[in-house]
């Protein structure tokens, strides 16, 4: 007996290794990659068909650069107007181009606010349209002739309705000779035969209505949709599609890209919008040139007066008092002071003009006042210098100063003004445009790789979420050493899960006759190598057996029980043993499928008769010793059936014919007849399923077991898969009913 208990406890299965979590996850993964794979297909093919249904998108850009210092004001006025020309950020200029005066513009250049399209069939009509288009000449497509299937198009450049109508649907139908019916959006006919590329005007409940189609293609009945929406709504939809930026940093060189579903539109839109901010940056310009003149204009004819009565008197002084020229000291001192006196009148005008523009705090303000104070500084150096040459010297260079700097100051302002009419009529700014927008016929979206890629991983992660949604809901038990430690029943036997049996359980579950054994087409299975270990167990655990009957159960259907009993009969048969597998199982069983055999004369009629059993048992049905008795006709009182002393009178006269009978019961759950036999056995197995049974149940069904006096010797753990290792989930309370209806 000591050597039986150590070799029980050496075929237990011993506690797995604690993994890290990462290997959970990834065992996971492995057991649900079924569902992860089918995740990943179907967004795969919603991606795909993303891909055919999307509206195309085109996309096109310009670029326009902002000059630091071109044909500007301050160009034209050289010194006079370094201060009026400041360079304007490119940041300012982005948001020029995003701003309603460009915008707006553009919208009722291009009929932005007008949308018109072709009528397509809902999903795939669009797709069916581009990629297989019918000809107009030619019958429409499925004999629908209102849907667009080639090449409709319609232009429409004139659609006034009511504020009421901003954003409805409109309809308008083809008719016979090119001409075309209007239905508003409540359904009523608007405008009827009206002529394509004459204006019409027509009356509507909510007010009238102005329309100019200028160009239709479809066939009679074809439908067109129209939309007119409201101006500023389009204007905001167009700022914030807008993708304005500077290439490089302070490069000056600006790009303005935007994308839609017409390439014409996308290429007209563009360029309107690069006409117009050209032109209002000139337009700025030459009103910036105009105001320069018309200050300019306004302080000629003073500059003017000054000059000629400077002139006079110094020209009466010479004359007067004889003097041809000064001497050199003197000539030197006044061209200094000449020019200082114009620069300081420079100064002065620029301060005029830029008081007209800001405030006396502004900065720019400030700098003139400073350099202003700086040349009176020098002015009152050379008049101090002026004050040590001859009286008679003095008055000649003051005459002469103010001669000279009233010539210099008018002279200078009188090429200025020309500059700038010049510069005014020649309508150039500091911006230019270097690229206009391309017609772009090749899509930019959809990309189905693209599409593909992210639908393909997002069926991944959405998979492996579902994964571990799914492992989280399962509550049956999953490591056999829970089952040890919770109940204190060895595990006689892990067997893993097999392919192989999957396959033939799909035979065994159709309504073939004949259904392949586990044990005789695949010997050197996994799972056949488990139930031979199973066999040497039972070996061990019949030591103490009140007799030699195996009894098989398992707390619910589908843990695989059968599947244990009769690839266990064989193995045991193998050994050179007698063995009787019965089938007990007297609601649905079906191991008479295994043997090529019918249910008919089983166990049934034998409890019944308690008669002659050479007609009930099959001899060597599968292999040399193994005999079988299958269930007979299903009764419809098993349980009393069972409870009939004819049964346990054979059982003990089989017992003794026989090295081993083996009973696959139904599960002890779900009806009572495996207590009742279990009470006649010497052995009784409970099979479990990972992860299919949970704690609560297994609990239930050894307390029954225990009850009715079954002598139950331990768990066999089946379908074990070989990627996990066994995780438990603690406990769960539930209650248990199952159908178990006969299966024939």
């Amino acid at each position: 007996m000591q050597e039986a208990d150590e070799f029980l406890t050496s075929q237990r299965t011993s506690p797995p290794d604690e993994g890290t979590s990462l290997g959970e996850h990834l065992a996971s993964l492995l057991e649900y990659r079924n569902v992860i794979l089918g995740f990943a297909l179907g967004m795969a093919v919603l991606g795909l068909v993303y891909a055919l249904i999307a509206k195309p998108a085109y996309e096109s850009n310009i670029l326009v650069q902002v000059e630091e210092n071109g044909n500007s004001i301050g160009s034209a006025l050289g010194d006079l107007a370094s201060m009026f020309e400041l360079k304007t950020a490119s940041t300012t200029e982005i948001e020029i181009l995003r701003s309603r005066m460009i915008l707006g513009p553009t919208v009722d250049a291009v009929h932005l606010d007008i949308d018109a399209r072709p009528k397509y069939l809902p999903l795939l009509g669009r797709f069916l349209a581009s990629h297989l288009p019918v000809p107009v000449s030619a019958a429409a497509r499925f004999n629908l002739p209102s849907y667009a299937w080639g090449p409709e198009a319609i232009e429409v450049t004139k659609m006034e309705v009511p504020s009421a109508y901003n954003g409805a649907i409109w309809t308008l139908v083809t008719q016979l000779g090119g001409k075309y019916n209007l239905l508003s959006p409540d359904g009523d006919l608007v405008v009827e035969n009206a002529e394509v590329g004459r204006e019409i005007q027509a009356t509507t409940s909510a007010g009238p209505i102005a329309i100019t189609v200028s160009r239709l293609v479809g066939r009679p009945g074809s439908k067109f949709q129209l939309v007119r929406s409201k101006r500023l709504d389009v204007i905001n939809r167009l700022q914030n599609s807008l993708n304005i930026s500077e290439q490089g940093k302070d490069s000056g060189i600006i790009s303005t890209v935007w994308r839609s579903d017409d390439p014409r539109k996308t290429q007209a839109v563009l360029n309107e919008i690069g006409r117009l901010y050209v032109k209002q940056n000139i337009d700025r310009k030459s009103a910036e040139a105009d105001n320069m003149i018309q200050f300019l204009d306004h302080q000629l004819p003073g500059l003017k007066e000054n000059l000629k009565e400077a002139e006079t008197k110094y020209n009466n002084y010479r004359t007067k008092n004889a003097i041809v020229d000064l001497p050199l000291e003197a000539q030197t001192l006044l061209n200094e002071v000449v020019q200082a006196e114009v620069q300081k009148s420079q100064l002065v005008l620029q301060r005029d003009q830029l008081l007209q523009r800001f405030t006396p705090q502004h900065p720019n303000v400030d700098a003139v006042n400073r350099q202003l104070d700086t040349v009176n500084a020098q002015l009152d150096s050379f008049n101090q210098r002026l004050k040590a040459i001859p009286s008679n010297e003095q008055d000649v260079v003051g005459l002469a100063r103010d001669a000279m700097v009233s010539q210099e100051i008018y002279t200078t302002l009188l090429n200025n003004v020309e500059q700038l009419r010049v510069l005014k009529a020649g309508k150039t700014g500091n911006v230019r445009l270097l690229d206009d927008a391309e017609n772009n016929t090749v899509p930019v979206w959809p990309r189905p790789g693209l599409i593909m890629l992210v639908a393909t991983t997002l069926g991944l992660f959405l998979g492996a979420g579902a994964a571990f949604g799914l492992k989280a809901l399962r509550s049956g038990i999953e490591d056999p050493n829970e089952v040890e430690e919770r109940f204190g029943l060895p595990v006689y036997a892990t067997v893993p899960h097999s392919d192989q049996q999957s396959s033939l359980g799909r035979i065994e579950r159709s309504a073939a006759t004949d259904a392949p054994l586990l044990a005789n087409s695949s010997p050197n299975d996994l799972a056949v190598e488990a139930i031979r270990g199973l066999r040497t167990a039972l070996q061990f655990a019949e030591f103490d057996a009140r007799n030699n009957v195996v009894m098989l159960t398992g707390p619910a259907p589908g843990v695989g029980k059968s599947f244990i009993s009769i690839n266990l009969a064989v193995l045991m048969a193998n050994t050179g043993k007698r063995i009787l597998l019965i089938d007990g199982d007297l609601r649905r069983g079906y191991l008479h499928r295994y043997v090529g055999e019918t249910r008919e004369s089983g166990l049934t009629e034998l409890i019944r008769s308690g008669g002659d059993r050479t007609s009930i048992i099959r001899k060597d049905k599968l292999v040399k010793g193994l005999d079988f008795i299958p269930t007979g006709q299903l009764p419809p009182n098993a349980a009393e059936l069972l409870l009939h002393p004819n049964f346990e009178a054979v059982l003990k006269e089989l017992s003794a014919e026989y090295d081993n009978v083996i009973i696959d019961t139904s599960p002890v759950l779900a009806v009572t007849d495996p207590a009742i036999i279990g009470r006649l056995a010497g052995v009784t197995l409970l099979v479990l399923r990972f992860g299919a049974n949970p704690v609560r149940e297994v609990e239930l069904a050894v307390k029954q077991l225990r009850q009715c006096g079954s002598p139950l010797k331990g768990v066999v753990f089946n379908d074990f898969p070989l990627n996990t290792g066994g995780y438990a989930y603690g406990k769960y309370k539930y209650a248990y009913q199952y159908e178990y209806a006969p299966r024939h």
